[in-house]
């Protein structure tokens, strides 16, 4: 098991794309506020290459009710400002013939720095009603194991469950018990200013 998690890691420290290793023919979108009619929407972040789009992330507003409901347990040292906060939550969509080549990996970087330039955090969707796939659990596996530039907050899953009154599966991976976001290198950087487009 630990040689299965160590060759994939290997294999997605030398798949991730990047803009050091940025390929001829590919650009990316960023819209502000694409949807008018959904609100939640706060951004969307389109992979382009010449026959048209090749992948997405779509980053949604959070917002979580605190049920008056009485607590579920009586758990110290919840940090429950986490969740009063200004939460995001991403979900990418890569086409298959894209996905070895380290797309996810990349827009998942930027929807963390424009969480970081919103003031902001992500929290994976499967804590607010996401599907939890294999592939974001693999995603959030590596940041939270191997990306030291990536900032990462963790909270217990009974505090979860106690702020929300909602019960979630004690075998949740702990990649998913934590708030995320990146300080902008990429967005930041002289590179995007060629392949990426901010509207």
């Amino acid at each position: 098991m630990k040689l299965l998690l160590e060759n994939w890691r290997k294999y997605l420290n030398e798949r991730i794309v990047s803009l050091e290793n940025w390929p001829a023919g590919y650009e990316i979108e960023i819209l502000k506020n694409p949807y008018r009619l959904d609100p939640k929407s706060a951004y969307s972040i389109t992979l382009y290459d010449q026959y048209g789009p090749a992948g997405s992330a779509n980053v949604d507003e959070v917002n979580i009710e605190k049920p008056e409901e009485e607590a579920l347990y009586d758990v110290d040292n919840c940090h429950y400002e986490l969740f009063e906060s200004e939460l995001y939550t991403v979900h990418i969509d890569v086409d298959e013939e894209y996905q070895s080549q380290g797309f996810g990996p990349f827009l998942m970087d930027i929807a963390f720095e424009l969480a970081y330039l919103d003031k902001r955090v992500i929290i994976p969707a499967k804590l607010v009603g996401g599907a939890g796939t294999k592939g974001a659990e693999r995603l959030y596996d590596f940041y939270y194991n191997n990306r030291a530039d990536v900032e990462k907050v963790s909270f217990h899953i009974e505090c979860w469950e106690d702020y929300t009154g909602k019960l979630i599966d004690e075998s949740l991976p702990e990649s998913f018990l934590a708030l995320y976001r990146k300080q902008p290198t990429i967005l930041n950087s002289e590179m995007a200013k060629r392949v990426i487009t901010i509207k």
